[in-house]
């Protein structure tokens, strides 16, 4: 092993560790308007107290032993709505995500989606993914405990794969609108202002040399500056997408939905 191998080898493992952490503590904490109040002098990215939200954590806590299975049908159905130009999620805008992936259909085939929770959880990114690429191999990572009849789709809890990852092992690695509400609380975790940095850290890790990750997020359009809107979650401006993009080849930046969101293809470089 090369001494920069083995540098970013122990250096995602420290990554791993310190987002096991943060990961570990979902759950166990019902969001409280007083939770951030000790973190808004100490952060490099403003604070804004807004409506406080905590339905994701009483999903998860009413959830925790909760087992879907996603049956073959309800992906069918789903992409049925894709080739018929159908409202297929909760916007029309999601056909950003279907368009970018487009580019990218060939090569690659090994496939990691990383999320968080979702009260009314619809496997739109699967369906659009095998709509596309049909013998993708998919990993779904995070808190959503579920089983598919397609053998190529495996599920995996975020704690129990952040104690054993595989490092650069998929061709792409999809973040959709999630990096933005990590770490802030509302799925009753440890506050972390800055773990969106880390896991976009920690999806590089997971990429191969030259792999894709794909990732949308929310923008500030009406200022200057990158802020938290607690706890829903962060706005994104040049301040913070500079240190995001940093160190990767920026292949696809494009808004969206009037200049609200953004959509990114980052190569490993």
């Amino acid at each position: 092993m090369s001494r920069l191998s083995f540098f970013n080898e122990n250096k995602c493992n420290n990554i791993f560790l310190n987002m096991l952490d943060l990961h570990s503590s979902y759950g166990t904490l019902e969001p409280h308007e007083n939770f951030i109040k000790k973190f808004i002098n100490k952060s490099n990215i403003p604070v804004e107290n807004q409506v406080l939200l905590n339905h994701e954590y009483l999903c998860l806590k009413r959830d925790t032993n909760k087992f879907n299975l996603i049956k073959n049908s309800h992906i069918n159905e789903i992409i049925n709505l894709i080739e018929n130009n159908k409202n297929y999620y909760n916007s029309y805008n999601d056909v950003h995500f279907d368009k970018t992936l487009r580019f990218f259909k060939n090569g690659f085939r090994n496939i990691a989606i990383l999320g968080d929770y979702d009260c009314d959880y619809t496997p739109w990114i699967e369906s659009v993914i095998i709509n596309l690429i049909p013998d993708a191999k998919i990993t779904l990572i995070d808190y959503q405990q579920r089983e598919y009849e397609n053998k190529n789709i495996t599920w995996k809890h975020m704690v129990d794969y952040l104690k054993a990852p595989n490092l650069e092992k998929f061709d792409m690695v999809i973040n959709y609108k999630t990096i933005e509400k990590t770490g802030l609380g509302r799925f009753g975790e440890e506050i972390s202002l800055d773990s969106d940095l880390e896991t976009v850290q920690l999806m590089k890790c997971l990429l191969r040399k030259n792999g894709i990750l794909l990732m949308t997020l929310s923008l500030n359009k009406y200022g200057e500056h990158s802020y938290v809107g607690y706890n829903s979650g962060r706005l994104y401006s040049s301040d913070r997408l500079d240190i995001i993009k940093k160190n990767w080849n920026i292949l696809i930046e494009e808004m969206f939905n009037f200049g609200s969101d953004l959509i990114m293809a980052l190569e490993k470089i």
